[in-house]
């Protein structure tokens, strides 16, 4: 709560706003299933962070990325259920259908920039890039029958005191949560229309 409350002071006293590349959607509901077939979901992660702070500090890092990533495992499988289109399952005997999830994290910014950032303070803007992409590979266990996806989408946060009229409305935690959450739905819709199809 106190890292929250941290960098919500830091991020209006300094200025910034996230904007998404918009390659996914909201989807505002879900269809109705004709019929809920039985899926079992496994989530693996890969995340690289290649600033100057994650190194310097990676240890932390890699100990707050632990976290995050039973955060989001926690989250995928809660909106599967709630998507009410899947019987998810809690083994791969008894399933129809294995769903493998390869979640993926990148982040990079300019040392630079973030100097220039610094000693003017905070006039020079600088930025940060944020690609999420959710790969997907969906198997059928009566066939083998295999297919995949992928769902990706970009968050890129600018800090300068010219958006501090910006951030109320483009925070970056409330856009970030935007753009899971919208990756994730997209994920599950894609899946549903694969299974309805039996993958052509």
């Amino acid at each position: 709560m106190k890292k929250l409350i941290l960098t919500f002071i830091i991020c209006f006293v300094c200025g910034c706003a996230s904007f998404r590349e918009g390659n996914v959607g909201e989807i505002q509901h879900f269809p109705e299933a004709k019929k809920k077939h039985s899926i079992y979901i496994n989530v693996s992660f890969f995340h690289t962070n290649e600033t100057f702070f994650a190194n310097l500090y990676r240890e932390e890092y890699e100990k707050n990325m632990k976290s995050v990533n039973i955060d989001i495992e926690k989250k995928i499988r809660t909106r599967f259920e709630e998507s009410n289109l899947f019987l998810i399952t809690s083994n791969k005997i008894n399933t129809e259908y294995l769903l493998d999830i390869k979640y993926e994290t990148y982040y990079d910014m300019s040392m630079g920039m973030y100097l220039l950032n610094a000693i003017t303070f905070d006039i020079f803007p600088w930025f940060g890039k944020s690609p999420v992409v959710i790969n997907m590979n969906l198997t059928k266990k009566s066939t083998l029958k295999q297919t995949s996806l992928v769902v990706n989408d970009t968050l890129t946060t600018w800090f300068t005191l010219i958006l501090l009229p910006v951030t109320p409305f483009k925070f970056p935690d409330v856009e970030s949560e935007k753009m899971q959450n919208d990756l994730i739905d997209n994920l599950i819709l894609q899946t549903y229309e694969k299974i309805q199809s039996d993958f052509d």
